[in-house]
């Protein structure tokens, strides 16, 4: 088994055209503050985003992007457990790379608090990247409702 802590990839081919395919989505999910879980989210020309719950922003999420195909249109993309938290922590880390870096050769700072600042981000990551990949498979039931929505006629 791969290390996939950005969720696992799927690919759906579906006998829709890419215009139908949407429309089955948009009809298909529930709206963005309904109380109940379901997938819910938005589809804006060929990106689609889904997630499972209006309360819980580090729910499951689904990134797709639909494209034609000969027999009709195919979904690519990932599904995982807080896939925008992720990406948010990815886009802070040359930011925090850059603040270690301004600490040690800016002076000013002992060596030793230098090391426990990285360690302890780098402790943090891992282990957010850990649960992440332990948790991804909680997206598979967006990955379901899509493959109805692109299997139905």
């Amino acid at each position: 088994m791969t290390f996939q802590p950005f969720g696992f990839p799927f690919k759906i081919d579906s006998p829709l055209q890419q215009s139908d395919l949407k429309a089955a989505i948009r009809s298909g999910k529930r709206p963005i503050f309904d109380q109940a879980n379901g997938a819910r989210g938005w589809v804006l020309g060929p990106l689609i985003c889904l997630w499972l719950s209006a309360y819980d922003p580090q729910g499951p999420m689904l990134l797709g992007w639909i494209s034609q195909s000969q027999s009709g249109s195919r979904v690519v993309g990932r599904a995982g457990s807080d896939l925008n938290g992720l990406l948010m922590l990815v886009a802070t880390m040359p930011v925090m790379a850059f603040a270690v870096c301004g600490m040690a050769f800016g002076g000013g700072y002992p060596v030793g608090r230098i090391v426990i600042v990285s360690v302890v981000y780098i402790l943090i990551c891992a282990t957010v990247l850990v649960s992440k990949h332990i948790f991804r498979t909680e997206a598979k039931p967006l990955v379901d409702f899509l493959m109805g929505a692109a299997t139905k006629r």
